[in-house]
């Protein structure tokens, strides 16, 4: 852990819990912060107060909570698409779409025609993603998915799309780092090293880590822009922060309830 991070972390969720919570209802949440090119996790928050029975009691949200990750995880399915032979300007059509007698739907009802890849996923679009998803096939974007770092079983199902299979912050964050990292994947640890009372090293975390590539380089590149592009021009603006390159994705499940 980097003290300062995770002290800004813990503030940071602290307050604005607060402002979210009411008399009647409290309001949880998680957040991880992991450094994608080793792995290391430099800040961790998983709840209010892990030692009061009230709000669940030793129980880490961020490692152990399995959530619906919503459109978090729509950018599995766009790369899948990438290393598939898309781009970010390919074209998927968003007009009323039906799997299996389901009507698959946007937040706001409307719907936009033919549109990019790259907007179809900075305005989150559920019937673009769905389209696509079908398109390559559930079992592929689930392999992927698995290969960049998802590791809770996902169930082979058309609203996969929506983000209904539930997963980890942890799981999540490490995830999104392989776009971080170009495409390159180092597995989460919280441990470098492991001394025991003789000074004798037990576990060590390498160094450099021998981080796998599990998506291509342009496929990576691609990634990069579109998830650039949510934070530019899409449901992402709020963490459009002046002076850095951010990337990111929105995500929100029914009712509101992650």
């Amino acid at each position: 852990l980097d003290p300062d991070i995770q002290k800004a972390a813990k503030s940071v969720m602290d307050s604005r819990l607060r402002e979210l919570s009411s008399r009647h209802k409290v309001l949880q949440g998680a957040l991880v912060c992991i450094d994608p090119w080793t792995g290391h996790i430099i800040a961790m928050y998983g709840g209010r107060d892990f030692y009061d029975p009230d709000m669940g009691g030793q129980f880490n949200r961020a490692t152990m909570a399995r959530r619906q990750p919503g459109s978090t995880f729509k950018p599995y399915i766009y790369a899948t698409a990438m290393e598939a032979g898309y781009t970010p300007n390919s074209i998927v059509l968003d007009k009323p779409y039906t799997i299996d007698g389901h009507d698959i739907h946007n937040d706001d009802h409307r719907y936009h025609g033919a549109i990019p890849f790259r907007t179809a996923l900075a305005i989150s679009d559920n019937v673009a993603a769905s389209r696509i998803l079908m398109r390559l096939g559930i079992t592929s974007v689930i392999e992927k998915a698995h290969q960049i770092g998802i590791t809770s079983p996902l169930r082979p199902v058309p609203s996969l799309a929506l983000g209904t299979s539930e997963i980890t912050v942890l799981q999540n964050t490490s995830a999104f780092g392989v776009f971080a990292t170009g495409g390159l994947r180092a597995d989460p640890t919280p441990i470098e090293r492991v001394d025991n009372s003789a000074g004798e090293t037990l576990v060590e975390h390498a160094h450099p880590v021998q981080a796998a590539r599990v998506l291509s380089q342009p496929s990576a590149t691609e990634m990069q822009e579109m998830l650039h592009y949510v934070v530019t021009d899409g449901t992402g603006r709020n963490a459009n922060i002046g002076g850095l390159y951010v990337m990111g994705k929105t995500g929100t499940t029914s009712d509101n309830k992650d």
